[in-house]
């Protein structure tokens, strides 16, 4: 507004409100900076790729760097659990708890997916080679 100068904000007597002046700013820095951290995750995760490599040259991949994985999703879990702690959460409330359970699915999802690889390449060797592969149906 053309109108608006330094004038009117010293008649507004701006000082007397200065607590909860100080308050609201306060609140709405905090829910910006949660708002961000929000953001970065979501980004992060959205473009996170696995890495794969092949067994033992046959064609056949496995998943890669999984502790390093690991460690990520429980650092940005455990994040999310602190945001949502934050009393400035509300109006983001929803979006993080959502991040947060997609996350810990995801988690549970890698930790089956870990376990069933590690059993495999263990037992691989087990049912190619030898007496039982030959033993197995064709």
């Amino acid at each position: 507004n053309a109108d608006f100068k330094l004038e009117t904000l010293l008649k507004a007597d701006l000082v007397s409100a200065r607590d909860e002046i100080e308050e609201i700013t306060d609140g709405a820095d905090k829910q910006l900076k949660i708002e961000h951290q929000l953001g970065e995750i979501k980004y992060q995760w959205k473009t996170k790729e696995f890495l794969f490599a092949e067994w033992k040259d046959r064609g056949i991949y496995v998943l890669k760097s999984t502790p390093v994985i690991v460690e990520e999703l429980e650092e940005v879990q455990m994040n999310l659990q602190t945001v949502l702690t934050m009393r400035h959460v509300k109006p983001f409330r929803k979006i993080a708890q959502e991040l947060l359970t997609s996350l810990s699915e995801t988690s549970d999802t890698i930790e089956s997916w870990v376990k069933v690889q590690t059993m495999w390449c263990a037992l691989e060797s087990v049912f190619t080679g030898g007496d039982i592969a030959k033993q197995l149906p064709k």
